[in-house]
C-alpha cells in the first residue's frame, strides 16, 4: 500500500478497506476529484475521526498534506445513489483529495499561487503514483466549471451524467458528480491547478529573444 510522498499518514477507522470496482465490472479510467473542506480549521484530529475519508488532505494556506486512504483502495467522500450502475467511489482509479478552503458561489477564492501549490504538490504526485502502477489520467481533461448558481441540488444542470462520469478521465470536482447535492468546488480555477501538475512533467521552456549588436562606424 502507498503513500504519498511527503505526505503524513493519519489512521482513520473509519476509511475501510472497499476495492475498486473491477474492470469487468466497466472499464473506468482514473479521475482525480477534488473536494473542498467548506473551513479554515483543519486539524489533525478532525482527520482522524471523519466518517466519510478521503484519500488525502491539503491545506494551500499552511502547506499541510495529509492521507487517510491508500490509492489503491477506494475512498468514502462521495454519496453512492442507490440507483443506476456505475459507482462514485469504487470508480477506478478515482482519487480524492479534501482541499482546505470554503468555497463562494460564482467566486474564485484560491489565488495563483494556491492553484500552482495545488496542481504541484497533490494533482501532480497523484498522476505521478497513477503512471507507476501503469494507468493514465488526462491532465489536459479538466472540468472546469463556471456557473455555480444552484449547483446545490443533484439536479443541477452542470452535473455529469451517471454515464458522463463513467466515462470521464481527468481533474474533475464534486461539484460535477451524479447524484450528489454538494457544490464544492464552485468555481475554482482547475484549469490553472491542472496546468501547473502539467509543468512538473512537461516544464515550458523559456524563450530567448535574440538581439543582434551591430559596430557604429561612427
Amino acid at each position: 500500500m502507498s503513500v504519498l510522498p511527503g505526505y503524513t499518514w493519519i489512521e482513520n477507522a473509519r476509511r475501510g478497506n472497499s476495492e475498486y470496482a473491477s474492470r469487468d465490472y466497466y472499464n473506468y479510467r482514473p479521475i482525480i476529484l477534488l473536494h473542498m473542506t467548506v473551513g479554515l480549521n483543519l486539524s489533525s484530529g478532525y482527520v482522524a475521526g471523519h466518517t466519510v475519508p478521503p484519500h488525502f488532505w491539503i491545506n494551500p494556506y499552511n502547506g499541510s498534506k495529509w492521507q487517510t486512504q491508500h490509492p489503491e483502495l477506494a475512498a468514502k467522500a462521495l454519496y453512492q445513489p442507490q440507483f443506476g450502475y456505475h459507482w462514485t467511489n469504487k470508480h477506478t482509479y478515482l482519487l480524492q483529495t479534501e482541499i482546505v478552503g470554503i468555497p463562494e458561489v460564482n467566486v474564485k477564492t484560491y489565488t495563483d499561487a494556491h492553484c500552482k501549490w495545488i496542481g504541484e504538490e497533490s494533482i501532480a504526485p497523484q498522476a505521478a503514483w497513477l503512471s507507476s502502477i501503469g494507468e493514465f489520467v488526462d491532465l489536459n481533461n479538466v472540468a472546469q466549471v463556471h456557473d455555480s448558481s444552484g449547483s446545490a441540488s443533484e439536479h443541477w444542470w452542470g452535473r455529469w451524467s451517471e454515464q458522463e462520469m463513467a466515462d470521464f478521465c481527468g481533474v474533475g470536482q464534486h461539484i460535477r458528480v451524479w447524484g450528489n447535492d454538494h457544490w464544492d468546488c464552485s468555481i475554482e480555477d482547475l484549469d490553472r491547478m491542472a496546468y501547473y501538475a502539467r509543468q512538473v512533467f512537461n516544464p515550458t521552456k523559456k524563450k530567448y529573444r535574440r538581439t543582434e549588436y551591430r559596430r557604429s562606424n561612427n
